[in-house]
């Protein structure tokens, strides 16, 4: 037969139609459900509501509400009538209890012989007590068993909705839950139908908090009532016509428990199928199935398969769309064809793909999911295996935030919704508004739909929202990302290059050191140690070369001490000794300044003083004022005019004014007058008695006649009256002989009378006989002139008077000293000069003089310097010549000197312990290894000195900044989510969301019965714009029920858990442009041996000749067809996040080699242990060997173990989640779900999310713990039970196994003889107990710091190694994860540390980038890293494992894998005063202390946070009770009188974190020998207070404990922890101290007195006082000086208690 690549996508979708027809197999009983709770059966109790009651649920959108109710416990009877009530059922409430008539019991009785047991009966009558008690015992019985009686059926109703509640959670995709009314009882063709008729969907909710179950409408499916007939043949149902009315009358209603609406819908059926049908409207479910059909209400809860019907729905849908000539979707097409699956250019760019594009990944990703996103930007399908664990709902929740930051539409989607639960809640906040998760089974679909449209439509309608903001902020966030980038990368280069810089060759250029940082710091620790001489400090050169030294011991040997003292005699400078020629110039100077201070002896000292005394500009104003006096009174004088004595005395009479008027009069007159000599030549002849004024009034109108053109005639008759007014001018006048009838002359003769007016008024102003007599205009001016001088003489002469006068009195000056003359002043002024030059050639002399002889009295001055100021004094030049040529020679030797102590300054600053071997013959030759020594010192410096690139803040900042990077990214992706999303809303989809909205507002809180119409008016406008919500969760069943069946409809859906979906759900494919299908063929694949015959006949029917028809079968997967379809477009999912490393490694054995898993949790030491097995010998197996009811009754009790105490919790409270997966069928999952329903409150069931079920239950799900029931038992006859080998028998397995994340139980009833080696069963045992990880196993090998040593690949890393082991810490070399290797782990409680050593090897800048890039790597599944360089570590070991110490104690990591703080914050105890005790008596609250202890209460006012304190130590039993010693005994006898405690006083102690163990040890030995026995955190404290320390942190405490152990292992201390408290708090004594020394509690608080010194204090009080328990217990607190007893007290009395040998805690008060 041919066959073919290709099929018609027709035909395939007709396969899947027949194949989903056939997996929805039809129940005509209601028996064949899972579960049946019918309403008529619910108890009548005031803890259940129902529908079905008036009143009771009216106005509540809910169908049956019940609360928890818990069943009382039986009332327990004294032991008296325990014998009297054997065999009793008492813990029956429905039957009455029975006490005995007699008892027979056997007594001990004296024989005679001895004692002798015999039988005694005892009969009812003769033990009235016994009646009595009975009687009271029996009436609480009773009281119980009535109200047993009523909760029992709640109770038991309750309890079958949760574990319906549970189930539905956990399989929801596998079944439905409906309210069913009109139970149709008949026989059809198929056999006797009872089931119903009509059904709504429902949903179960179960309140975790307050245990409230409620079954109310489904939130997120269409609110519809379904008539359901499949169970009949078609004969047997109404005619369509009856059906048609039928569903007319049903499409109003939307409450099948409103009975009187539904009534008619069933009337209507049970009368058109059959003219014998009956209607009945029994609400009870009786009745048996007859030849005709009838109804009866009946209403019901019930659970059941999930209907395939929307599924076929959709495929119908599809082939009417086909058939009738619509496209087929590629992504769909690709299923029919062999096509590569590569995305066309036109998909491309119609799904908004860039090759270069960004990934818009707001979590963190690894390189898996990133080659995700690449793939879908050059193919359709792109499949992805997801083993357990892999991080696939991360992975998801990064697509969904691409996809949508890319403006794409996206579908979730899986078989189950539990694998979808989470997914949503991973998505950062800004998004999560445009994601609608739809689960079923609650209300988050409803919420998450009404969030996302309230949300869509807010921003819609925001004014304030506007694009072009948005892409604003979206450009400067791209700028902001890509500054980031260029940040990180610039930080990554710095890295590498001063990585780099740290591996270079280097020469210092002195004492041949050459090499990298590492290596110099090596060769420098080889050496010989720098002298104690060699300071520390050498930054530079040294102070002088070796010849120079050598030279300097020469000199040291030439100099005699006589020398070098008188040479180091002080010598004033040569600056400071005056030349001889200065001095002899000085001298002469104040010679001649004393003669010239001679010669101005006429000038009296008062002259001199008035002078001195006066301002020298003031004496200088004086002088000036004279001169102009003088100069006046001299021009004056020369004028000799006698009319100025005249003008002089007026002017003193103060007429100052009129004559200064006259002369400003001159003054202007002569200035404008210097053209009137002129005048002189013009001849003017007036007539006699002419008025010169009227003449030129006449000539001044005549010329302004002529100036404008007039004439004069001839004809006098004929001239103007101007001319003719103008002929007395012309008769009188005469210019220069000429009559004035021109222009010319009349201008000539108006300026000479002018001129004469002029002359004339000044003339006036002079008094007569001033002025000398003249005639010409020239004389008459000169005479003025001449007035005018001799005017303004006077005037000047008087202005000087009178100014100098002004100027004496307004500076008071005595001008009866002062002479008045310039030359007296001027005489004075050089008597004062030549005075002042005296003084200063003098004080020049004297402070020449002054200056050696002050330097010549030092004591240590040379004795020439006296020579000196000695010939300055006696002013002889010539013995000052003397004295300086002595002085030189004394420099001489001086300087000499100075260069020997200048040498040996240098050397003395630098190294002043080797001057002192200079001045020893004997020593001076060890310097010749100086300057050796000293480059030595100063290489060490270099080193030291060096700038340190702090790589661990470095790359905590490269995280820092990709945390930056992601924030940036998240918002760009949200910013272009929303801006995507509210850019594809239409107006009409606006429309639509506000009408959901608005429907959505009138459901409320779901309080209405009306809800159920207000939801479907909400989902019929959602239908019209689901569009407007770009991203949506659901599983597929949901798809199918609601989502349109448009091709193509997102651009991208995804199919999680694609293992577990049958080939039927490949209609998701039509649905996407893109799709990501997510799975492991490694695990569970769905169910389809019971269809497969069945199916063979739809491949040949519908795929026949088509070559791939066989990757469809009903037992395939839609996981299984993708793959061969997209098989070159696969991506693989390494990093394991869930389990523990040993309890994923089963499955990598079992079904990933070839691909293994890399588990990234993080976890420290104190962590469950994480695979327990437990053997269960067992007899044969129940029920066809599928239960195991001893396994079963074995993994119940240990629940109830587990959950009973704190070890299943984590540190914060947090109860531990656990599971139970069978192995081998559903019966014996069933079977533990019972007994766990039966002995476990429904709170610890919720609490813990306690499930049962098979592997394929948890598919897709995880708890904290997982116990796994192996089910099967020996066969009995020797043989091996069959091998599982079918793969199916490993994914189940796989599934089971790799639920757990914490811890894996096995329960079995097989041992390894019963079964095949190979079988998955034992391979599981073996692996319990041989996970084969050694590398989770501490390095116990001794390690040599000096001979490398396997596993280690450095000397450096084994000496780090060595360093941490050495601290107490547990650290593992080369650590294994993720595919690299870790040099160092350093592990504690909860976490643990990677320690990275830096080594003195450079491979190239790509290299460490690609390190970096694997601590990134390593950082975001939740590594932390420290770094260490090589070259630091030799240079200063302390410094440079610091790093590594503060990351652990940020970690909480503490040596032997201990927390170094308890993860939370709790009460803890007040330390005690350390005052005396009150007397007993005095003691208030006895009764009180005794009381609390009792109720277990506190008072809360009494307790304080006390950080540093630690908790007090839990009770715990011993293996065995420890004696008091005798000698001990002895101390004890009197309590009362309690020695002092003497306590160690140190007044100093040596650092402990630098201070070696031997050292350190000797401190501690000193305060144990006087505290012993001490508790060792308190001599660890006196140690470290004494070092000046104020807090002792985990590092101290290492180095402590380190010296602990070391005088333990030598035999010097003692060291012991009896009540298992830890290291610090151990007693310590020396081996000769007592085991006990009772005193006082001194300084010490509570938790610091030893154990034993305790339980001897309990021993020797019980003794004297016979006081038992807390009264004890109280009387002992009291002689440790306490009046109360705090929380935590009474525990630690009873721990210490438990060492006596005759412990007992009764108190028979």
């Amino acid at each position: 037969m041919m066959t073919s690549d290709a099929v018609d996508p027709a035909a395939l979708i007709r396969y899947l139609t027949d194949l989903a027809r056939l997996r929805n197999r039809s129940i005509i009983d209601v028996a064949g459900y899972d579960s049946v709770l019918w309403f008529s059966e619910v108890p009548k109790h005031r803890s259940v509501r129902s529908a079905l009651v008036d009143g009771q649920l009216s106005n509540v959108a809910a169908w049956l509400v019940i609360d928890r109710v818990e069943l009382p416990p039986r009332p327990e009877h004294s032991g008296a009538l325990a014998p009297w009530l054997e065999g009793a059922a008492l813990d029956r409430a429905d039957r009455e209890p029975v006490i005995r008539e007699s008892i027979t019991v056997n007594e001990e009785v004296d024989s005679g012989d001895g004692p002798l047991l015999v039988s005694v009966e005892h009969t009812l009558v003769d033990h009235p007590d016994i009646t009595t008690a009975w009687a009271e015992y029996l009436e609480r019985w009773r009281r119980w068993a009535a109200e047993r009686r009523e909760l029992e059926p709640v109770h038991a109703t309750y309890t079958e909705l949760f574990r319906a509640a549970e189930h539905l959670r956990q399989v929801g995709e596998q079944l439905e839950t409906v309210v069913a009314v009109g139970l149709l009882l008949m026989t059809g063709d198929r056999g006797p139908v009872r089931r119903h008729l009509l059904t709504a969907p429902a949903q179960v909710t179960l309140d975790a908090k307050s245990g409230r179950i409620t079954i109310e409408p489904a939130a997120d499916v269409p609110a519809a009532i379904t008539l359901e007939q499949d169970m009949v043949a078609a004969a047997q149902t109404p005619s369509s016509q009856v059906q048609g009315l039928i569903r007319d009358h049903l499409a109003g209603l939307t409450d099948p428990l409103d009975l009187s609406a539904v009534t008619p819908a069933l009337e209507m059926w049970v009368h058109g199928a059959s003219s014998e049908g009956r209607f009945e409207v029994e609400q009870a479910p009786g009745g048996s199935p007859g030849a005709h059909p009838v109804v009866r209400l009946a209403p019901a809860l019930v659970i059941r398969p999930r209907s395939q019907a929307a599924v076929l729905d959709t495929y119908n849908e599809l082939l009417d769309s086909v058939t009738n000539g619509g496209e087929v979707p590629p992504t769909f097409a690709d299923l029919t064809t062999t096509g590569s699956g590569e995305l066309s250019d036109a998909e491309r760019a119609d799904n908004g793909l860039d090759l270069a594009g960004e990934q818009w990944f707001p979590l963190p990703a690894n390189s898996e999911q990133a080659q995700i996103v690449e793939a879908l930007r050059r193919r359709r399908g792109v499949i992805v295996h997801g083993p357990p664990g892999t991080g696939k709902s991360h992975t998801i929740a990064n697509l969904i935030a691409h996809a949508m930051a890319s403006g794409q539409r996206v579908l979730v989607t899986s078989h189950a919704a539990r694998a979808l639960e989470v997914l949503a809640d991973k998505l950062p906040e800004d998004i999560r508004s445009l994601t609608v998760t739809m689960l079923g089974q609650g209300r988050r679909g409803t919420d998450d739909l009404e969030r996302s449209a309230n949300e869509i439509l807010r921003r819609r309608q925001d004014p304030d929202w506007k694009p072009g903001e948005i892409n604003d902020r979206l450009t400067g966030l791209r700028n902001r990302l890509e500054a980031l980038r260029a940040q990180r990368s610039s930080l990554l280069k710095q890295l590498g290059d001063a990585r780099n810089v740290e591996t270079d060759t280097i020469e210092l250029g002195y004492g041949g050191y050459s090499g990298t940082r590492a290596e110099l710091a090596l060769r420098l620790q080889a050496e010989p140690a720098v002298p104690d001489w060699i300071p520390t400090d050498t930054p530079a050169d040294p102070p002088l070369t070796q010849p120079a030294l050598d030279a300097l011991i020469e000199m040291r040997r030439r100099l005699t001490d006589s020398d070098l003292e008188r040479g180091r005699l002080a010598l004033p400078a040569v600056s400071a000794v005056p030349a001889v020629d200065v001095v002899a110039q000085a001298i002469n100077e104040f010679v001649e300044c004393a003669d010239r201070r001679d010669s101005f002896a006429d000038v009296t000292e008062s002259v001199k003083a008035a002078v001195a005394a006066a301002d020298p500009e003031i004496i200088d104003g004086l002088a000036d004022l004279i001169d102009s006096f003088d100069a006046a009174q001299q021009a004056m004088a020369q004028r000799g005019a006698p009319w100025l004595d005249a003008v002089t005395a007026d002017l003193s009479r103060g007429n100052e004014a009129v004559w200064k008027a006259v002369l400003s009069h001159s003054a202007t007159f002569l200035a404008n007058s210097e053209s009137l000599p002129q005048f002189d030549r013009v001849r003017v002849e007036l007539a006699s008695g002419a008025d010169r004024l009227e003449l030129r009034a006449l000539a001044a109108a005549l010329l302004a006649y002529l100036d404008d053109g007039g004439t004069i005639r001839r004809v006098a008759a004929l001239n103007p009256k101007v001319v003719k007014d103008a002929e007395p001018l012309f008769a009188t006048v005469r210019v220069d002989g000429a009559v004035p009838d021109d222009p010319d002359t009349c201008r000539r003769f108006i300026s000479w009378c002018d001129q004469s007016s002029a002359l004339e008024v000044i003339e006036g102003y002079w008094p007569p006989g001033v002025l000398y007599a003249a005639q010409t205009f020239a004389q008459r001016r000169a005479a003025i002139v001449d007035a005018h001088a001799a005017l303004s003489a006077a005037i000047a002469a008087h202005g000087a008077r009178t100014a100098a006068t002004s100027f004496v009195d307004r500076h008071s000056l005595d001008m009866t000293v002062i002479p008045a003359t310039r030359s007296g002043i001027q005489r004075a002024e050089d008597a004062i000069d030549a005075d002042r030059f005296f003084a200063q050639s003098r004080e020049r002399l004297v402070s020449m003089h002054d200056d050696l002889a002050s330097f010549a009295e030092r004591p240590d001055a040379n004795p020439t310097c006296s020579l000196l100021h000695t010939a300055i004094a006696a002013c002889d030049p010539a013995a000052y010549s003397d004295a300086r040529s002595a002085l030189d020679a004394e420099r001489q030797l001086a300087a000499a000197v100075s260069d020997y102590d200048t040498r040996l300054a240098a050397l003395e600053a630098m190294a002043p312990t080797a001057v002192v071997w200079l001045e020893s013959v004997e020593t001076a030759g060890a310097l010749h290894t100086f300057v050796e020594d000293w480059n030595r010192s100063r290489a060490w410096h270099w080193l030291r000195d060096l700038e340190r690139s702090d790589a661990n803040a470095a790359a905590r900042s490269i995280t820092d900044i990709d945390d930056q990077i992601r924030g940036v990214i998240r918002d760009i992706g949200a910013n272009q989510a929303w801006l995507a999303a509210i850019g594809r809303l239409t107006d009409r989809d606006t429309q639509h969301l506000k009408a959901y909205q608005t429907a959505m507002k009138r459901v409320g809180k779901g309080g209405s019965k009306f809800d159920f119409k207000y939801r479907q008016e909400a989902r019929a406008h959602l239908s019209e714009c689901q569009g407007a919500i770009p991203a949506w969760i659901m599983p597929a069943y949901q798809v199918a029920a609601t989502m349109p069946r448009v091709a193509g409809l997102f651009d991208l859906v995804v199919i999680d858990e694609a293992s577990q979906s049958g080939v039927e759900e490949l209609f998701l494919f039509w649905l996407g442009k893109q799709v990501v299908v997510v799975g492991d063929k490694q695990q569970i694949s769905p169910e389809g041996s019971f269809v497969k015959g069945d199916a063979l006949d739809l491949q040949r029917r519908h795929l026949d000749g088509w070559s791939f028809a066989g990757e469809f079968g009903p037992e395939n997967s839609l996981f299984d067809v993708a793959e061969v379809k997209y098989v070159s477009g696969e991506v693989w999912l390494s990093e394991h996040f869930r389990c523990m490393p040993e309890i994923i490694e089963y499955s990598n054995k079992l079904c990933y080699a070839d691909h293994r898993l890399e588990p990234v949790r993080q976890f420290g030491e104190d962590r469950l242990p994480p695979l327990r097995r437990t053997y269960v010998p067992s007899g044969p197996a129940l029920g066809s060997g599928k239960t195991n009811r001893d396994e079963a009754d074995a993994i119940v009790n240990q629940i109830i173990e587990c959950v009973t105490g704190s070890d299943y919790e984590y540190p914060d409270g947090t109860p531990m989640t656990m599971g139970v997966i069978s192995l081998f069928g559903p019966e014996q999952a069933k079977l533990i779900q019972n007994r766990l329903l039966a002995e476990l409150d429904s709170a610890t069931l919720t609490d813990r999310r306690i499930h049962v079920g098979d592997a394929s239950d948890f598919q897709g799900d995880e708890r904290d713990v997982i116990f796994l029931s192996m089910v099967k038992t020996p066969n009995g006859n020797g043989t091996r039970l069959s091998k599982l080998g079918h793969d199916r028998d490993s994914r189940r397995f796989n599934v089971a196994a790799s639920r757990a994340r914490d811890q894996l139980w096995l329960f079995h009833s097989v041992t390894l003889d019963d079964l095949n080696p190979d079988c998955p069963r034992a391979r599981l045992i073996t692996h319990m107990d041989h996970p084969g990880l050694e590398g989770l196993i501490g390095f116990e090998a001794a390690v040599d710091t000096d001979r490398l040593t396997p596993p280690f690949e450095s000397l450096f890393e084994q000496r780090v190694f060595m360093d941490l082991v050495n601290h107490g810490f547990v650290v593992r070399p080369q650590w294994k994860v993720l595919g690299y290797r870790l040099d160092l782990v350093v592990v504690g409680a909860d976490a643990r540390l990677a320690v990275e050593v830096d080594g003195d090897f450079w491979h190239g800048p790509d290299k460490y980038a690609d390190d970096l890039a694997r601590q990134g790597d390593l950082e975001r599944v939740g590594w932390r890293f420290a770094r260490i360089k090589e070259w630091e570590y030799y240079t200063d070991k302390s410094s440079a494992l610091q790093p590594v110490f503060d990351a652990l104690a940020e970690l909480n990591i503490g040596p032997g894998a201990t927390r170094l703080r308890e993860p939370t914050i709790v009460k803890k105890v007040p330390a005690p005063s350390y005052e005396q005790p009150a007397p007993l008596d005095e003691l208030d609250g006895l009764d009180e202390i005794v009381d609390v202890h009792e109720s277990g209460e506190f008072d809360e006012a009494s307790e304080v946070d006390e950080l540093d304190a630690p908790d007090p130590p839990a009770p715990r039993p011993a293996d065995e009770p420890v004696a008091v010693t005798e000698d001990v005994r002895d101390e004890v006898a009197a309590p009362n009188g309690l020695a002092a405690y003497d306590p160690a006083s140190l007044d100093f102690a040596p650092d402990p974190n630098a201070t070696p163990t031997a050292t350190l040890a000797e401190y501690l030995l000193a305060v144990v020998r006087v505290e012993g026995p001490v508790v060792a955190e308190r001599a660890y404290q006196l140690i470290n207070a004494a070092a000046g320390n104020k807090r002792m942190g985990h590092v101290i405490r290492a180095a402590m404990q380190q010296a602990a152990d070391h005088l333990v292992t030598t035999g010097r201390l003692v060291s012991e922890d009896p009540l298992g408290d830890g290291p610090l708090l151990a007693t310590l004594r020396l081996p000769g101290q007592p085991t006990v020394d009772l005193r006082h509690i001194g300084p010490r608080p509570f938790h610091h007195v030893p154990p034993r010194e305790i339980a001897a204090m309990l021993q020797s009080e019980r003794q004297r006082t016979d006081l038992l328990g807390v009264n004890l217990y109280r009387r002992v607190h009291h002689l440790y000086g306490h009046s109360r007893m705090r929380e935590g007290s009474v525990p630690r009395y009873e721990a210490c208690e438990r060492l006596l040998p005759d412990a007992t805690n009764e108190d028979p008060s």
